[in-house]
Protein backbone atom coordinates (compact mmCIF):
# COMPACT_ATOMS: atom_id res chain seq x y z
CA UNK A 1 0.00 0.00 0.00
CA UNK A 2 1.03 3.48 -1.03
CA UNK A 3 2.01 6.07 1.97
CA UNK A 4 -0.66 8.70 2.51
CA UNK A 5 0.57 12.37 2.43
CA UNK A 6 -1.49 14.04 5.67
CA UNK A 7 -0.91 17.31 4.63
CA UNK A 8 -2.74 17.16 0.95
CA UNK A 9 -5.51 15.02 2.64
CA UNK A 10 -5.97 17.48 5.09
CA UNK A 11 -5.53 20.64 3.49
CA UNK A 12 -8.39 23.62 2.62
CA UNK A 13 -8.44 24.22 -0.79
CA UNK A 14 -7.47 27.63 -0.69
CA UNK A 15 -5.08 27.81 1.57
CA UNK A 16 -2.47 25.43 -0.39
CA UNK A 17 0.10 27.88 -0.56
CA UNK A 18 0.71 27.99 3.76
CA UNK A 19 4.23 26.58 4.05
CA UNK A 20 3.33 26.06 7.76
CA UNK A 21 0.74 23.43 6.85
CA UNK A 22 2.66 21.87 4.29
CA UNK A 23 5.66 21.37 7.13
CA UNK A 24 3.35 19.69 10.30
CA UNK A 25 1.06 17.31 9.26
CA UNK A 26 -2.08 16.80 10.58
CA UNK A 27 -2.85 20.79 10.57
CA UNK A 28 -6.41 21.45 8.43
CA UNK A 29 -6.15 25.68 7.78
CA UNK A 30 -8.62 27.69 8.09
CA UNK A 31 -9.62 30.74 7.53
CA UNK A 32 -7.95 33.69 9.48
CA UNK A 33 -9.28 35.12 12.34
CA UNK A 34 -10.11 38.45 12.60
CA UNK A 35 -8.01 40.70 14.76
CA UNK A 36 -10.83 43.14 15.47
CA UNK A 37 -12.99 40.18 16.58
CA UNK A 38 -10.41 39.13 18.93
CA UNK A 39 -9.69 42.23 20.67
CA UNK A 40 -13.54 42.45 21.10
CA UNK A 41 -13.89 39.09 22.96
CA UNK A 42 -11.08 39.68 25.34
CA UNK A 43 -12.34 42.90 26.15
CA UNK A 44 -16.10 41.03 26.68
CA UNK A 45 -14.05 38.72 28.27
CA UNK A 46 -11.71 41.20 30.57
CA UNK A 47 -15.19 43.31 31.41
CA UNK A 48 -16.81 40.78 32.88
CA UNK A 49 -13.77 39.27 34.51
CA UNK A 50 -13.46 42.31 36.67
CA UNK A 51 -17.25 42.79 36.98
CA UNK A 52 -17.25 39.88 39.36
CA UNK A 53 -15.04 40.66 42.29
CA UNK A 54 -15.93 44.41 41.68
CA UNK A 55 -19.81 43.41 42.40
CA UNK A 56 -19.09 41.00 45.33
CA UNK A 57 -16.97 43.72 47.43
CA UNK A 58 -19.95 46.21 46.63
CA UNK A 59 -23.00 44.07 47.72
CA UNK A 60 -20.79 42.48 50.96
CA UNK A 61 -20.43 43.98 54.11
CA UNK A 62 -16.90 44.78 55.44
CA UNK A 63 -16.27 42.21 57.13
CA UNK A 64 -17.44 39.21 54.46
CA UNK A 65 -15.86 41.28 51.67
CA UNK A 66 -12.09 39.06 51.19
CA UNK A 67 -13.08 35.77 51.73
CA UNK A 68 -16.15 36.04 49.71
CA UNK A 69 -14.62 37.79 46.84
CA UNK A 70 -11.37 35.33 46.80
CA UNK A 71 -14.22 32.19 46.43
CA UNK A 72 -16.02 34.15 43.54
CA UNK A 73 -12.67 34.66 41.93
CA UNK A 74 -11.63 30.90 42.53
CA UNK A 75 -15.44 29.50 41.43
CA UNK A 76 -15.00 32.29 38.14
CA UNK A 77 -11.97 30.68 37.11
CA UNK A 78 -12.76 27.15 37.76
CA UNK A 79 -15.43 27.98 35.16
CA UNK A 80 -13.52 29.45 32.57
CA UNK A 81 -10.91 26.59 32.68
CA UNK A 82 -14.04 23.85 32.21
CA UNK A 83 -15.21 26.36 29.65
CA UNK A 84 -12.07 26.56 27.85
CA UNK A 85 -11.47 22.44 28.18
CA UNK A 86 -15.36 22.07 26.89
CA UNK A 87 -15.04 24.66 23.91
CA UNK A 88 -11.19 23.31 22.84
CA UNK A 89 -12.37 19.26 23.53
CA UNK A 90 -9.72 18.98 26.08
CA UNK A 91 -9.55 17.19 29.53
CA UNK A 92 -11.50 19.94 32.11
CA UNK A 93 -9.83 18.71 35.58
CA UNK A 94 -5.83 20.20 33.84
CA UNK A 95 -7.45 23.07 32.50
CA UNK A 96 -9.34 23.94 35.63
CA UNK A 97 -6.10 23.43 37.47
CA UNK A 98 -4.01 25.11 35.18
CA UNK A 99 -6.66 28.31 35.05
CA UNK A 100 -7.16 27.98 38.71
CA UNK A 101 -3.52 27.91 39.77
CA UNK A 102 -2.35 30.19 36.90
CA UNK A 103 -4.42 32.61 37.89
CA UNK A 104 -3.66 32.96 41.49
CA UNK A 105 0.10 32.79 41.22
CA UNK A 106 -0.47 36.03 38.73
CA UNK A 107 -2.84 38.11 40.78
CA UNK A 108 -0.20 37.14 43.65
CA UNK A 109 2.80 38.15 41.97
CA UNK A 110 1.29 41.42 40.64
CA UNK A 111 -0.06 42.27 44.08
CA UNK A 112 3.36 41.53 45.43
CA UNK A 113 4.91 44.69 44.50
CA UNK A 114 2.26 46.51 45.60
CA UNK A 115 2.28 45.23 48.92
CA UNK A 116 -1.84 44.12 48.25
CA UNK A 117 -1.07 40.85 49.36
CA UNK A 118 -1.44 39.31 52.86
CA UNK A 119 0.58 35.95 52.68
Amino acid sequence: MGAIDLNSASRAVNDQDDPHADAVPGIVPVAPVSPWHAAGVSAVSFALGAALPLLTILVLSVTARVPVTFLVVLLALALTGALAATIGDGRRTPAVLQTVLGGMAFTYAGGRPLRATTL
